[in-house]
């Protein structure tokens, strides 16, 4: 079932339907990576509290992913259009931060779009990052890289609960602690220790489906810890059917090299963005 929601452009998928929508979506890989993954796991149960919305059905061309409820992290809403209808996902982005009563935080969108939801909205939509080149990891590259091995005395683990202060204080955004605890219960996710079994390097993978927060401790920055990190996380996806993406802001020409050097190639054209689309109440 579908249901149209009252008052506006979207309706709102009944998970009976997300095995199609996860056919039809990756029919369209890699361009709608950012609304497959998050579908695909709710489909599995293993996302519950979001919602999936489309501007039509079963013959859609804007797919949105978003929370269920208020939550005290910011609001992630994913996205894939098949067209540069800017005007339609403004109007679903404005209906879902009204509903939430939350700025949100929005995942995909091409370039086009974010410019253009920009012009609409003027300073209540901003870009949070420079955009983004989104990469591949493909199974033969792996295949064919020569396997990195641990440095003696050091060991492989998950990252755990009490590793996420750790993880946090080397980002930018510290509001992200219940998400980030929320994708390591979830997901595969790989951590280095050291011989006193301190975690010095570690990688994550998001609900998007992109590997991120990658991070080497300093002092520990000559011994291919990154690659190693990167080598043992791609392997757990791989062998769990997936494939390996991230993406990465296209003036960080060290996290570039970084991947081209591990195999990982961007995929031509392929540009999106991260903004803020900022709340506004809207009344009857």
């Amino acid at each position: 079932m579908c249901k149209r929601r009252k008052n506006t452009f979207e309706q709102e998928l009944d998970s009976s339907n997300y095995g199609y929508l996860e056919e039809r979506l990756q029919q369209e890989l890699p361009y709608s990576l950012k609304t497959y993954y998050p579908v695909k796991l709710l489909r599995k149960g293993v996302l519950k509290d979001k919602r999936v919305l489309v501007d039509q059905w079963p013959d859609f061309k804007t797919v949105l992913v978003t929370d269920k409820q208020r939550m005290s992290t910011p609001h992630r809403v994913y996205c894939f259009c098949k067209d540069d209808n800017s005007t339609l996902v403004d109007s679903i982005l404005r209906q879902v931060s009204n509903e939430l009563g939350s700025s949100l935080v929005l995942f995909g969108c091409s370039p086009g779009i974010t410019d253009e939801l920009i012009k609409m909205n003027g300073s209540f939509v901003r870009r949070l990052i420079e955009d983004t080149s989104m990469l591949m990891f493909p199974r033969e590259n792996f295949k064919n890289l020569k396997k990195l091995t641990l440095p003696d005395g050091f060991k492989e683990k998950r990252l755990e609960e009490e590793n996420v202060e750790l993880v946090l204080s080397n980002l930018q955004y510290r509001e992200a602690k219940e998400y980030i605890v929320h994708m390591i219960n979830i997901l595969p996710s790989t951590c280095i220790l050291n011989k006193d079994d301190k975690p010095v390097a570690w990688i994550l993978q998001q609900e998007y489906g992109c590997c991120g927060m990658l991070h080497v401790m300093p002092e520990y920055r000559r011994l291919n810890l990154g690659s190693i990190v990167g080598q043992l996380q791609a392997e757990k996806i791989f062998e769990n059917g997936d494939e390996v993406y991230s993406w990465v802001d296209k003036t960080n020409h060290p996290a570039l090299t970084y991947n081209l050097k591990n195999g990982v190639v961007p995929l031509p054209d392929f540009i999106v963005t991260c903004s803020e689309y900022m709340y506004r109440r809207v009344t009857n």
